[in-house]
């Protein structure tokens, strides 16, 4: 029943006709009463003021409001970002960040790659593939590794492990005859030697059918340091030029090893000490030029083995007995006929 005392509560009945008063009226009325709040809303029932917060009620109609809505969307949203895009699709746009995608093509970027690749490399390795060290190398070749990294045989090693491309005792004789003859530092790139190609076509050297080396030929080509007494692996070495250069030190005795050598040409040179007797067993020797050095000592040896029509030379006006020397030079290099071939032979 309705109370027919006056109420201070605004009344939910309907009116028939308007209300002029400024104060909630006790009649039902037939319009709905539009108030405004200066303050939140605690009502349930929609607010029909337009409100600046995100709306929790689903719509039926595309909403403009420039804020993102809360409730989910069957169109998609078209959204700008700022940083990176995780996104599994690929970009049609080159990046020069990594990708995290994983691609079934190769890249063709130019970073170096941290992950392992099943392709072969195409650089070529420092080292080869069957020797592990020079220590494995020099048990290879039968040669023991010095001490001194100075040492011609130690330097070849190095060389012949870790930068040559082949394994032979002969390639590596010649290694060693490079650097005993200071190679690196006398010689200049006009001489090709220790190159990647084949021994036989190094500068100077000249091999047989069978690719073994048959004579070294480099006078007047500024050599220095000494003869290494490796020089004697070259078996099969018949010719041995190295005149006119600025070699010293005394003629190694293992050069008697060669015993198919028959032209031993040393002449002009900073040769000294002894000549070993050694040479005498050089059977097949034709020529020996041993003239303007600073030998001493006598060729006697070589001289009680000589064979008609040999050749040889010193500087027996100086400090080397030779009686069986076809030309004799002096300290000035002053040259001159001792005997002739004829004369030496007996057939004069």
């Amino acid at each position: 029943l309705h109370s027919l005392e006056p109420s201070t509560k605004p009344s939910f009945l309907s009116s028939s006709s308007p209300s002029g008063s400024s104060l909630p009226s006790l009649e039902p009325s037939s319009e709905p009463t539009v108030m405004t709040s200066s303050g939140p809303s605690g009502s349930s029932l929609p607010s029909l003021e337009p409100s600046t917060k995100p709306s929790f009620l689903s719509s039926s109609s595309p909403s403009s409001s420039s804020l993102p809505s809360l409730e989910p969307s069957s169109e998609p949203t078209v959204m700008t970002s700022s940083g990176p895009s995780y996104s599994s699709l690929l970009s049609s746009e080159p990046t020069t960040k990594p990708s995290f995608v994983s691609s079934s093509s190769p890249t063709s970027s130019s970073l170096p790659s941290t992950a392992p690749s099943s392709l072969p490399s195409t650089e070529p390795s420092t080292k080869r593939e069957n020797l592990a060290s020079a220590d494995l190398l020099a048990e290879t070749l039968g040669v023991q590794v010095p001490n001194d990294p100075e040492d011609p045989v130690f330097n070849a090693l190095q060389w012949s492990a870790f930068i040559d491309t082949v394994t032979s005792s002969q390639r590596f004789s010649l290694a060693v005859f490079y650097y005993s003859l200071e190679g690196e530092d006398r010689w200049g790139d006009e001489v090709d030697f220790l190159s990647v190609n084949d021994e036989c076509e190094w500068e100077g050297v000249t091999c047989d059918a069978n690719n073994s080396v048959i004579e070294i030929s480099l006078k007047n080509k500024n050599l220095g340091g000494l003869i290494p007494s490796a020089l004697s692996s070259l078996s099969n070495l018949v010719t041995l030029d190295l005149s006119n250069n600025r070699i010293r030190g005394p003629i190694p005795s293992e050069i008697g090893l060669l015993s198919d050598l028959k032209e031993l040409n040393l002449d002009t040179n900073w040769l000294g000490g002894t000549p070993p007797a050694e040479l005498a067993q050089l059977s097949n020797l034709e020529k020996l030029h041993l003239q303007n050095n600073f030998l001493k000592g006598d060729l006697e040896p070589v001289c009680s083995a000589r064979q008609p029509g040999m050749i040889v030379n010193a500087d027996c006006d100086g400090e080397v007995d030779c009686d069986c020397c076809h030309i004799c030079c002096d300290s000035k290099f002053h040259c001159h006929t001792f005997q002739t071939l004829e004369e030496l032979d007996g057939t004069k």
